[in-house]
Formats: C-alpha cells, sequence, structure tokens
C-alpha cells in the first residue's frame, strides 16, 4: 500500500472520505474491462502435443459475468495473449466485443471508450500485472486479484480477496450489484436463466 494509502487508512475521517468516493465510483460504472490470464484464469497455460494452448476458466465467474451482463453493464476481454480460447470463451457467455493480442492496452482502452461511448468516469479494469498497470490512468477503478503482482496490488482502487481463475470475476460481480442494491434480489431469487458454460 503507498504511503498517501497508508496515511489516510490510519485517519479515520478521510478513510471515511476515500470509501465514499469509491463508492459513488462504482456506483458510475457501465463499462468493465477483464484482463483474462491471471484474473479470468488462474495464469495456467496448457500446450497440446500439437501446439494448442487452452485456458481454464471458472464457471462461478461465468454466471457472475452473465448477470451483469443482464444488469446492462457492457463487458469487455482485453488480452495481450492470442489464444483463440478466449474468444471461445467471450462466444459462451455473450460477451460480444473481445481482443487479443493486445500490445497497448491504453490505446485499446481509449480506442473502446470511444468507440462505445464511454468515458473514463464510468470505466473499470480488473488486471493483474505490469501490462496492465499503465491503463489505471484511463478508468476510474483500477482493480486486482489477491494474487497481483505487488506494484498492480499496490495501485488498485481495490485489491479483492479471490485470486484470478478462482471467483475473482464473481467477487467484482457481486461488489458492482451490492452498491447497486441488486444482490439481494439475485441471493433472494437466483438465477432465472441457463447456465451451462
Amino acid at each position: 500500500m503507498n504511503r498517501i494509502y497508508r496515511f489516510a487508512f490510519n485517519n479515520e475521517l478521510l478513510r471515511k472520505f476515500f470509501f465514499k468516493n469509491l463508492l459513488k465510483r462504482l456506483t458510475a460504472i457501465k463499462l468493465l474491462v477483464f484482463d483474462v490470464d491471471g484474473v479470468l484464469t488462474d495464469g495456467s497455460i496448457f500446450i497440446a502435443n500439437d501446439g494448442t494452448v487452452t485456458k481454464k476458466f471458472n464457471v462461478k465467474d461465468g454466471l457472475g459475468l452473465k448477470i451483469l451482463l443482464k444488469e446492462g453493464l457492457k463487458i469487455i476481454f482485453l488480452s495481450g495473449s492470442n489464444s483463440n480460447s478466449i474468444k471461445i470463451r467471450a462466444e459462451q457467455l455473450g460477451i460480444t466485443k473481445c481482443v487479443i493480442n493486445a500490445k497497448d492496452k491504453v490505446k485499446e482502452i481509449k480506442a473502446l471508450q470511444n468507440e462505445l461511448g464511454f468515458r473514463n468516469f464510468d470505466t473499470a479494469f480488473v488486471g493483474d500485472d505490469l501490462n496492465d498497470l499503465k491503463v489505471k490512468k484511463y478508468v476510474s477503478v483500477f482493480i486486482s486479484p489477491l494474487d497481483a503482482i505487488t506494484e498492480i496490488r499496490n495501485n488498485s482502487d481495490i485489491v479483492l480477496q479471490t485470486k484470478g481463475g478462482f471467483g475473482a470475476a464473481r467477487e467484482v460481480a457481486e461488489i458492482l450489484l451490492k452498491v447497486n442494491k441488486l444482490i439481494d434480489f439475485y441471493k433472494s431469487f437466483g438465477w432465472v436463466d441457463k447456465n451451462d458454460v
């Protein structure tokens, strides 16, 4: 945790201000961008003898993302990887924007915001490694999984309690549902659509 955050969390008044400010920013989120490797996966890759690369995704993450889509959030997968399995997973979940082989994530984020009509204040990003760090300036809320590298965790607005690939995206979904007062509905009535992927 950097020096200003350590100071703020030792001061009750400043702590309340930071949490109130963060809550306000969270309720404004309409565009949610996920890095893939180390966030939606545990960072492992599986390479078959023929060179095919596959990744392992979490079904609980998938349901959380489906609920957010149903509630009108725009979700994008943005990865530096060139694996086709990312596109397949996005299609399974109904995510229509998936950018792979991204060398410059800032350029991609800005282009996506311009194309889709979003701005920094209504965009959140979830990342875990150094190639995600520069994105922070172009989003309102920067989130990292529990096992993100130290530099990312130190610069995050929210450090999740879960690791990448083990429910990190589901935790993000529940945070957004909670701040928008939607979580109780789903906890009371459940999911009314299929969740076969």
